[in-house]
């Protein structure tokens, strides 16, 4: 070959072809790196082979070679789909899990997410990736055109060539926190997508508004008397913060990294609510720390355990975000009081906010220091008691979430409980949750698609209504809740159908209805009416992208028994295969009719 000038050309695409198949499958399942010395090359390659290169999907896991080789020793199973079979091998799914893992299999797993966003700025960068911008492609909403998006690099999970299994397990964990996660407080995720070279996208809501810790500092430079005037929003946010962390101990969920820099305001509004984000270092008690080790997170608002290397068997994991909400609560009192972010354990002259060293936070927690009282100054005996629930050296001693959200501290200024008999004793949704069962899968579906992609603002009161009815402060509602906050009301009903509304909603057996579900059997018409409503709706029930509506989109949400009455029913009104968006109008203002408008006025809680 060498004599007569080098290969032929058919052989050197079919010897590049081969080594693309073999490295692109490994690749996609275990994230080794194509954009490095691979992607260098693959520009001088053959046509053929940059064409390889960018189909996206499945092409990307099938090796060319059909033999073993390294492929066939470490599998082919990408990250996600492992993630969809741990979800999907529990006790059961609830309707918001249903709506991700249908559109990953559709979306996610096969296309790349340019198909359907297009990349405008980057708004911060960290260790494992970035957090950007993007723009959906077709937006239903004109005025939210915009998701977050969170950007993974394969070469910050793995070590070039070699898998490192402790990275992975964290990413494994931030997705299936992300997707098992419902509630009002926790940013909203929508979808992933995974890619070989490019990485893995988490598709989230788009926050516009400051972060908690913007907030405080912007405090800090204010006068004193304007400071104080900030209080009870300060309070509110803190309460919305508490309740988060009360729904992940709930689930046996550890944060990792709960501070101010990671709680987003939803919009730039002063009334807009809290959003608990980032769950790059969350821990999922009893499955993936064993070890129970803490040391990780930001050193401020770490727990004295992390600082003593102290070492649990996992059952305290929850108890390091309980102290580091401590810290938060510390900061909004120093902040309105001093003009400062002091840290509890902590002079003033040993530093303030983030700037402080480890040698002074170890020898306090070393000693067992107690907090430092008077940086509460002349607050009322409710802060210096809420301050002693949460900052408590002994782990097991230490207050949960759930303890703390009863204090007198956070219950002042909370109206939920009399915004829920306001709402209750209107009557709208008592009738929404009486019909609520008489309504079909995919009229069930497309109000849990509905719920899910309501804008905050829109679901105001019924979001308060859950909270007020959630006496165990858990992030979701008991059969016995449900009849108990009804008597609270006061209003007229039945036992009887509360049992069949909360048969209806309970779809995964849990024995406990979560958000969405509350939302979706709530939700007034007025959400239905709305084009945005019913673009997002359709947007999400076609997996396919063809703009209309076949049986086997519908098969994802509802199953093949309603999927196919569903497309029998509308194929007998309007003669056409395929579900069209004049057609799904149509039954969508039909089942607006069947609800009825839940008005309200717009929390400050």
């Amino acid at each position: 070959l060498i004599c007569f000038g080098g290969p032929p050309h058919w052989l050197t695409t079919l010897l590049w072809s081969f080594a693309a198949g073999e490295l692109a499958a490994m690749g996609a399942c275990h994230g080794f790196i194509l954009d490095g010395w691979f992607a260098k090359r693959r520009a001088c390659a053959a046509p053929e082979l940059c064409q390889l290169m960018e189909v996206p999907g499945p092409h990307f896991c099938r090796s060319r070679s059909g033999g073993t080789g390294f492929v066939g020793l470490l599998g082919r199973q990408p990250l996600g789909e492992g993630v969809c079979h741990e979800v999907n091998g529990e006790s059961g799914a609830h309707r918001k899990v249903v709506n991700i893992l249908s559109a990953w299999e559709i979306r996610g797993a096969r296309r790349p997410i340019t198909d359907f966003y297009c990349m405008e700025a980057e708004l911060c960068e960290g260790f494992y990736g970035t957090v950007e911008k993007w723009r959906i492609r077709e937006p239903w909403d004109r005025e939210e055109p915009h998701v977050a998006v969170k950007r993974i690099r394969w070469r910050r999970v793995w070590n070039g060539w070699w898998r490192e299994k402790a990275q992975e397990q964290l990413v494994r964990n931030e997705l299936k926190a992300l997707l098992v996660l419902d509630n009002p407080f926790i940013i909203r995720f929508r979808e992933w997508f995974e890619h070989p070279c490019m990485g893995i996208f988490f598709v989230m809501e788009l926050c516009t508004g400051p972060s908690m810790q913007g907030i405080l500092d912007g405090l800090c430079s204010c006068p004193a008397t304007e400071r104080t005037t900030q209080m009870p929003r300060l309070r509110r946010l803190f309460r919305q913060i508490t309740y988060a962390v009360s729904y992940l101990q709930s689930l046996g969920i550890a944060h990792g990294d709960l501070k101010p820099d990671n709680v987003l305001l939803k919009s730039a509004d002063a009334d807009s609510c809290a959003k608990l984000i980032d769950f790059g270092l969350a821990s999922l008690r009893g499955r993936h720390d064993p070890d129970g080790s803490l040391q990780r997170g930001t050193p401020a608002f770490m727990p004295p355990e992390a600082y003593l290397n102290a070492q649990t068997d996992g059952q305290f994991a929850e108890a390091a975000d309980t102290w580091a909400l401590g810290v938060i609560f510390t900061w909004v009192i120093t902040a309105v009081d001093h003009g400062q972010l002091l840290h509890p354990m902590l002079a003033p002259e040993e530093g303030e906010g983030f700037h402080v060293r480890f040698i002074d936070l170890y020898r306090a927690f070393r000693e067992q220091v107690p907090w430092h009282r008077e940086h509460f100054g002349g607050q009322q005996k409710a802060a210096f008691h809420l301050a002693d629930r949460m900052l408590v050296h002994a782990p097991a001693a230490r207050s949960r979430a759930a303890e703390v959200l009863r204090e007198a501290w956070l219950q002042a200024d909370d109206s939920a409980h009399r915004g829920f008999v306001e709402l209750m004793r209107a009557g709208a949704v008592l009738l929404n949750i009486s019909t609520y069962h008489r309504l079909s899968p995919f009229e069930k579906a497309v109000l849990s698609l509905v719920a899910d992609s309501a804008t905050d603002v829109q679901v105001a009161p019924l979001r308060r209504s859950f909270r007020a009815m959630d006496t165990q402060r858990r992030g979701r509602l008991s059969r016995e809740e449900l009849r108990a906050g009804f008597r609270r009301s006061g209003v007229d009903f039945s036992t009887a159908m509360v049992d069949i509304f909360f048969d209806e909603t309970d779809r995964d057996g849990s024995g406990l209805m979560t958000y969405n579900e509350w939302l979706a059997a709530t939700i007034g018409s007025e959400n239905l009416r709305c084009e945005k409503a019913v673009r997002a709706a359709f947007q999400c029930l076609d997996t396919s992208c063809t703009g209309m509506l076949r049986y086997g989109d519908l098969v994802h949400f509802i199953g093949e028994k309603a999927a196919l009455s569903t497309m029998q029913r509308f194929w007998e009104r309007s003669g056409h295969s395929a579900i069209r968006y004049s057609d799904f109008s149509v039954a969508m203002e039909e089942l607006a009719s069947k609800r009825t408008a839940v008005t309200g006025e717009a929390p400050q809680n």
